[in-house]
């Protein structure tokens, strides 16, 4: 029953879809179907209404096509951006002598000048004008050429105004140059002094100023000028002008007026100036003045319109200060002394402030590590009395009501910035002659820096530059420091950076050297060339066979080294007891420059190790008495100290020494032209002849952290030149040690 009761709805639903398929999906009837007889197959042999789509198989481009459009870019990007220069004069030339004249005055202000001129009249003076176009004349008048050199230059499309004269004319520069800046150069208009006679026309004579849209339809237009009837070239000019651009002429536009002062054929301008000044002041303010006669009324305009700039610079100045003194309260510093100049220089934080030098009427302290006070003499002398005098007469003048006599100078001050100038205090004692009262009165000056120049031109320098270093042994206690200048080289040129330049080492060795030390020289070279294959350095002994002083030795080893290697070739002079570093030769390379400069570092001298503590063991102390005792017993003891420490640039171990001129870097050529100096009398070192060069030639002298000089015994003769002797015997008392060092040695603590 279970089974039935499953089976029968599915059975019922079977039955039900079999029925409704049969009803609504019949089966036609066979009997109404006619089969027709069998059919042959027929084919289409024409193909008018076919309509053929044939693809084409697209093309790769070709590898070295060029995707995108191609750019015509301009040859100068002033082109490409629209950028012009402002103004153009174009002077018609009919004599040549005053275009040579206005050229000079009027080329320096404007853009360009262009003279114009028929070439039958040319002369050598005239012919020799940087922007002379010459045209033959053919009977046709001069504007026709003058417009069609301006098409044929394409000069219409690179400047925004043209100014058309005659060579007769003055030109006021500054006028024409505020006229310009102050007017826009995008509208049609034509400026100068409008013709009575006739409307529209401008007057040549004054000048015709254009801006750059009616030259361009000038210069389009200039056929309508062509066959054009006029009584002169003058006057062909201005027909042409206002025929071809159908623009009048105005003397004003954007509140620019243009002046013009003309001057009558019986009058000179270079006689009449200074009257025309006292009775028109409007000559001051003109434009153009014509028509001049002579290049010296030419020069006698330009001076005179040059004082008017200067008198209205001056006085725009004097305005200025007014005003900075009126707004001078108001600001929280205060007003400024001078008027519009730096203030004072405010100490930054306390390890920066600013030092003052004290001076009196015979000595001033200088900020010197080794020297407290110095006599006052000299430029410093020169500089301090002028500045006495200037005080006393400020003081004077303000105290004129009261009968005052000077005493004495108490003391003043000085500073210098960089920025400002050299600023002074001065403090002076007086007597007043009535009630004899003792007054003391502050003065405050300043040496503003007002006048500022560009250095000239320097030479390009290169880093690249061929080197040669001389290094002159002249006694046998200077070959050990030599070579141990040769190792230390040995091992510049063996480090990981490479090195490209050539570099050139010469060891010069005097007679008196003993063959046995020759020989350990010349070891080390070859030892030196080997280590240094890589960088291509050259080493080299040469002889010097003299039986001169010492110091004159460096220069005769110099001597023979150019003779070697030419005088063209930079050559650096080293003391055998240098300790050098890689950035010193980099340096000499640099601040040399042949016909230039000479190159001149100030090196760190070693004081005496003993003395420094340089030879100290460990354990010891500068201050113990044994330590000290050794070190008295150095002093005498002529053998070269000793020393554990490497030598380090700090105040502990030496100083910069700027009165040592052991080291020149020179070219071969420069040092031939001062080598006399050397002969005229006994010097100390070569760097001496260089003092007070010649001009032409720079000194450069500056502190060299690369370069360090160990401690010797510097002996100095008596017969050396009064300054060199001076400078030997100064530089050899304060390189001996520090003044703390030497009064630890000198005083025995208990």
């Amino acid at each position: 029953m279970s089974g039935a009761r499953t089976g029968l709805p599915l059975l019922g639903g079977l039955l039900l879809g079999v029925l409704i398929n049969f009803l609504l999906f019949a089966p036609p009837d066979e009997s109404t179907i006619a089969c027709p007889a069998a059919s042959i197959a027929e084919f289409v042999d024409s193909a008018e209404h076919w309509v053929v789509n044939q693809e084409k198989t697209p093309q790769s481009p070709p590898a070295d096509a060029k995707q995108g459009p191609q750019v015509v870019r301009a040859r100068f990007a002033a082109t490409e951006l629209g950028i012009r220069e402002r103004i153009l004069v174009l002077v018609w030339a009919e004599t040549g002598r005053l275009a040579v004249a206005l050229n000079g005055t009027l080329a320096k202000h404007v853009s360009r000048v262009v003279a114009l001129a028929d070439s039958a009249r040319l002369d050598v003076e005239t012919s020799l004008l940087p922007s002379l176009i010459p045209f033959k004349s053919n009977s046709l008048h001069a504007h026709t050429h003058i417009l069609n050199a301006v098409f044929n230059y394409t000069l219409q499309e690179n400047y925004d105004w043209f100014l058309i004269m005659k060579e007769s004319t003055y030109i006021n520069p500054f006028l024409l140059q505020e006229m310009i800046n102050k007017m826009s150069w995008s509208e049609k208009v034509i400026l100068g002094v409008p013709d009575s006679s006739n409307v529209g026309r401008c007057i040549l004579e004054a000048g015709i100023l254009l801006s750059n849209p009616t030259m361009q339809m000038l210069i389009q237009q200039r056929h309508v000028c062509n066959n054009m009837l006029a009584a002169s070239d003058e006057q062909g000019m201005e027909m042409c002008i206002y025929a071809a651009t159908n623009v009048s002429c105005r003397g004003e536009h954007q509140g620019q007026e243009y002046r013009y002062w003309h001057v009558s054929g019986t009058d000179a301008p270079h006689e009449e100036l200074q009257r025309w000044a006292m009775e028109s002041p409007s000559l001051n303010s003109s434009l153009s003045v014509g028509s001049i006669l002579s290049t010296a009324d030419s020069s006698a305009l330009h001076d005179h319109f040059i004082r008017v700039e200067v008198d209205k610079v001056e006085a725009e100045i004097s305005q200025l200060e007014e005003e900075i003194e009126g707004m001078g309260e108001d600001l929280p510093d205060g007003p400024s002394w001078p008027v519009g100049t730096k203030p004072y220089a405010h100490a930054p934080n306390r390890y920066q402030v600013p030092v003052w030098e004290y001076f009196t009427s015979t000595e001033i302290f200088k900020n010197e590590p080794n020297q407290n006070v110095r006599a006052l003499e000299g430029s410093d002398k020169e500089d301090i009395d002028e500045i006495i005098e200037e005080a006393r007469r400020r003081v004077e003048e303000e105290e004129g009501k009261r009968s005052l006599e000077f005493v004495r100078i108490s003391g003043g001050y000085r500073q210098w910035d960089a920025a400002r100038g050299m600023d002074y205090m001065v403090d002076l004692v007086y007597r007043d002659v009535d009630t004899e009262e003792i007054l003391e009165r502050r003065v405050h000056l300043a040496r503003i820096i007002e006048r500022t120049t560009l250095v000239n031109t320097v030479p390009y320098v290169k880093e690249d530059a061929d080197l040669t270093i001389v290094v002159p042994i002249a006694e046998e206690v200077e070959v050990l420091p030599a070579r141990r200048l040769l190792a230390r080289q040995a091992r510049l040129c063996t480090s990981p950076a490479e090195e490209n330049r050539h570099t050139r080492v010469v060891v010069a060795v005097s007679s008196r050297v003993e063959t046995k030390s020759v020989v350990f020289i010349q070891n080390d070279l070859e030892e030196l060339k080997k280590r240094c294959k890589r960088s291509s350095l050259e080493a080299s002994l040469l002889s010097v066979s003299s039986d001169t002083a010492t110091s004159l030795h460096a220069a005769e080893a110099l001597d023979e080294a150019i003779d070697h290697f030419g005088p063209q070739s930079m050559f650096l002079l080293l003391s055998p007891y240098a300790d050098i570093q890689k950035e010193l030769l980099d340096r000499a390379r640099i601040n040399t420059i042949k016909k230039f400069q000479v190159f001149l570092p100030i090196p760190f001298i070693e004081y005496h190790p003993t003395i420094a503590g340089m030879d100290l063991k460990d354990g010891e102390k500068p201050d113990d008495e044994s330590t000290r005792q050794r070190a008295l017993g150095t002093l005498k003891d002529p053998a070269p100290p000793q020393r554990t420490k490497g030598l380090m640039v700090q105040k502990e171990h030496g100083r910069f020494d700027p009165l040592d001129f052991s080291v020149v870097c020179i070219y071969g050529s420069d040092y031939m032209e001062v080598r006399p100096r050397l002969m005229r009398g006994k010097r100390v070192d070569v760097g001496s002849a260089f003092l007070n060069m010649p001009p032409g030639i720079h000194v450069l002298r500056a502190i060299e952290p690369a370069l360090r000089l160990r401690y010797h015994r510097r002996e100095c003769d008596p017969d050396l030149e009064e300054e060199d002797l001076l400078r030997c015997t100064q530089s050899r008392r304060e390189n001996l040690a520090a003044k703390d060092q030497l009064a630890r040695l000198v005083f025995n603590k208990e």
